[in-house]
């Protein structure tokens, strides 16, 4: 394989990841055009060797077997963990899209994408590879960092799975980023738990509704997504788990999917599960989140 010159810029953490930077690497060129669920993020080929597992066919862009094969036993490790929390006895429960019988993963070495370090969607992933340049350039060598970072993008699909969409199935963004940042403890230096914490956030951004975020659209405030209403989301999810709050169970959560999948809204799903309105969460979030952290 001849190699071609790339300029490339990563991102690494979450899906709205820390930026890290823009470099030059020596890339391989790839022949291979990438599987459909692919297509639907962007057109990224694959070296036409991918690695399969129980649970994964795994793509990537040059990255060797030996590494793909230990991208494949932390997948496969989160992916029976996640199945164990969410209570899902076997794949059976899982729609997948036409096609597949396996999650697809993209592992990329040298194709770097501009905004994000990893993205969960019906049927795959994307994330770094365990030997992408930044992760040592940029001090995320940590494999701890790494694995909530898979477990927050396999919650993703785990999610789409059981709604069995291959389009957006309007979960709205505070329910489906809160659920991936609860069970992955992604960023845990940043979660408000204390009232102090909550104030602290507030006095920076103003006090911004994180319900109200429904489809990815956020205020055009620099950090906002990341600092403020990640957060935020995290913190609501953890409400509505602690037995000091509302008192609900990532089973509950799993079957908003399921109900979504035999034609709930989102809104009625939410109800159906969790005892509360969408509307009326929103108009007491403040009240409610208060009294929680007190």
């Amino acid at each position: 394989m001849r190699c071609v010159r790339l300029i490339t810029c990563a991102t690494v953490g979450a899906s709205l990841a820390l930026i890290a930077g823009c470099r030059s690497v020596d890339a391989p060129e790839l022949d291979y055009p990438c599987v459909s669920w692919c297509n639907t993020v962007a057109p990224w080929p694959h070296d036409g060797n991918p690695y399969e597992s129980t649970t994964f066919t795994i793509y990537s862009d040059g990255v060797s077997h030996q590494v793909l094969a230990d991208v494949a036993t932390i997948a496969e490790a989160v992916f029976t963990d996640l199945k164990t929390r969410f209570e899902i006895p076997s794949n059976d429960l899982f729609i997948f899209p036409a096609g597949q019988t396996k999650i697809h993963l993209y592992a990329y070495k040298y194709h770097f994408p501009t905004q994000w370090g990893g993205q969960g969607f019906v049927g795959g992933l994307i994330i770094f590879s365990l030997d992408h340049p930044e992760r040592t350039e940029f001090g995320h060598t940590e494999v701890g960092n790494y694995t909530r970072l898979m477990t927050h993008e396999l919650t993703h699909v785990i999610q789409g799975l059981l709604v069995g969409s291959t389009h957006s199935y309007s979960t709205h963004t505070w329910f489906e980023e809160g659920l991936g940042e609860f069970v992955s403890a992604l960023n845990p230096e940043r979660s408000i738990l204390t009232l102090t914490d909550l104030n602290d956030v507030i006095e920076e951004y103003g006090e911004l509704n994180p319900i109200a975020i429904h489809n990815d659209v956020y205020p055009p405030i620099e950090g906002v997504a990341v600092d403020y209403f990640y957060p935020m989301f995290e913190l609501t999810m953890r409400y509505l788990c602690d037995d000091q709050g509302l008192n609900h169970t990532l089973v509950d959560a799993k079957n908003v999917f399921l109900d979504m999948r035999d034609g709930m809204s989102f809104s009625e799903a939410f109800e159906n599960n969790f005892g509360l309105s969408v509307v009326d969460f929103e108009a007491e979030y403040f009240v409610r989140i208060r009294q929680y952290l007190n």
